[in-house]
């Protein structure tokens, strides 16, 4: 055996019993000289020795407290620490009964070691190692003194009761400013008022000094029922007066074309036209001109009145606006209304006349767009009669479609100069819109025999692939054509950017060159 390995068993020896200082050094240096000159049976046999005198020393010490009753008994101490010194941890610990029971802790997992310092009322807060420890001071304090370790009386928290409302979340940072500032509670709640009588006397006769010193006067208020003063003064009546004269007037001035219902709407003009479609040119600029007006009527239910009478008071001097009389100043017989807006509504708009010029020649005048009826119509099974309804001027016009005034048919081309302006051109826009994709630049590539024969969604597919065709055609040939003037002639502002930039779409450029060439 190695001098080392003999040193070392010697002074874990001589710690065990607790020799230390001057002594354990020279009973080393004596024990070690021993075995050096010792032969090997001895000195295994003196090695045995020193290893048995930690367990005897513990069995003195166990003898002794024995003796004088700090331990229950001799052997629920001893054999736990010799088998401890053997690999096995085993301490005794308390029982319910008063008793001691040996517990081992070697294997023992987390949530078994809380458990076990559940049963003793310890915390299991920690992890492995501290349950451990707090495990064996308890079974050192239980072995010093075990009338301190009463399991029977684990400490347990209180009960505190069924919870009546929602568990307190914690409060805002504004509120615990506020209470760490005003030191208070924003609400108080108390089951009984905790004031004295004399607290309580304070207050009410403070109440009172403060309602004496500022009695409640309550706000004045309009009375519905008239004073003796209103009722004795009469109504001033001349303000009432004057708003019936100016309605009155307004009344009458707006129905002025009532009675010229049949009569010629100018002296120089040879078309008969009803009052309700008449177009009145605004010339009055406010309405505060009325009392300027030298008006001479009859007010509203009164005998009929004469129109020469109006036209005797009131001439007004203007160019027709009939599209069928001739441009000259006239003496006009229906005077003007006033116009309070630029932006007439759409019903007046609609009431509008306006005329359009048919492929013939002839002038149509239309007085109320409103009174137009146009079908549901769709072109989808006859294409071809859609060819033959869009313009009046072309080979295939056959004298017939969806929308008659005065028998005579109107092409489709027109129904922007009839419907626009009037409140009523949303309504047939879409459908126009997509007609006029089938016609425009339409030339040779149209075929009604072949468009007949197939469904119209191909059709229009066909068509838009070659209406891009075309367009792609232009474009490449407006290149060409202008050279170096194309970035100039083909450019547009772009108000995002404020630059100048050059077309790069081709329908932009052939739709630019097409009106460029007046196609």
């Amino acid at each position: 055996m190695s001098p080392s390995l003999a040193s070392s068993i010697v002074a874990a020896v001589l710690d065990a019993v607790s020799v230390t200082g001057t002594a354990a050094r020279a009973i080393n240096l004596q024990i070690l000289d021993l075995l050096d000159n010792s032969p090997r049976p001895l000195v295994y046999t003196v090695l045995a020795f020193l290893c048995l005198l930690p367990v005897l020393d513990l069995c003195a010490a166990a003898a002794w407290k024995y003796r004088e009753g700090t331990v229950p008994a001799m052997e629920d101490n001893v054999i736990p620490q010799a088998v401890a010194a053997a690999g096995q941890e085993i301490l005794p610990f308390p029982t319910k009964a008063g008793g001691t029971e040996q517990r081992t802790l070697t294997g023992k997992k987390l949530d078994e070691l809380k458990d076990m310092c559940r049963d003793y009322g310890l915390f299991v807060s920690g992890n492995k190692s501290v349950l451990l420890d707090r495990l064996r001071v308890f079974s050192k304090k239980f072995c010093d003194d075990p009338t301190s370790c009463d399991p029977t009386h684990v400490r347990r928290r209180a009960h505190k009761g069924p919870r009546d409302g929602p568990k307190k979340s914690q409060p805002k940072q504004s509120a615990a400013r506020r209470a760490a500032v005003i030191d208070t509670e924003r609400v108080t709640e108390r089951s009984k008022d905790t004031r004295t009588t004399d607290e309580i006397e304070d207050l009410l006769s403070w109440a009172d000094r403060t309602r004496a010193r500022l009695p409640y006067k309550p706000a004045q208020k309009n009375s519905p029922v008239p004073s003796a003063f209103q009722v004795a003064s009469p109504p001033d009546r001349s303000l009432h007066d004057r708003m019936q004269e100016l309605e009155n007037r307004i009344a009458a001035i707006t129905t002025l074309g009532a009675p010229g219902v049949g009569q010629w709407t100018s002296d120089a003009s040879a078309v008969f036209t009803p009052a309700e479609y008449v177009v009145y040119d605004h010339t009055f600029e406010s309405l505060h001109n009325f009392s300027d007006i030298n008006l001479s009527f009859n007010p509203p239910g009164a005998a009929a009145w004469s129109p020469l009478s109006i036209s005797d008071n009131l001439h007004i001097t203007g160019s027709s606006t009939h599209p069928t009389a001739p441009s000259q100043s006239v003496n006009a017989t229906v005077p003007t209304a006033p116009s309070c807006s630029s932006n007439a509504s759409p019903t007046t708009a609609s009431k509008a006349s306006r005329s359009i010029h048919l492929g013939d020649g002839t002038a149509v005048t239309i007085n109320d767009v409103s009174r137009i009826t146009v079908p549901a119509t769709s072109f989808a099974a006859n294409i071809e009669r859609l060819n033959q309804m869009w313009d009046d001027t072309s080979t295939h016009w056959k004298n017939d479609s969806v929308i008659t005034i005065d028998n005579h048919a109107i092409a489709l081309i027109y129904w922007p100069q009839i419907f626009k302006k009037t409140g009523l051109w949303s309504a047939h826009k879409s459908n126009w819109t997509e007609w006029k994709e089938l016609q425009m630049n339409s030339g040779a590539r149209f075929d009604p025999m072949a468009a007949a024969k197939c469904p119209t969604p191909l059709f229009v597919l066909r068509y838009g692939r070659n209406a891009r065709g075309g367009d792609k055609e232009l474009a490449a040939k407006a290149r060409e054509e202008y050279g170096d003037e194309f970035k100039v002639k083909f450019s547009y502002w772009d108000s995002k950017t404020n630059t100048q930039k050059v077309m790069s779409k081709a329908s932009s450029i052939a739709k630019e060159y097409k009106r460029l060439k007046g196609l």
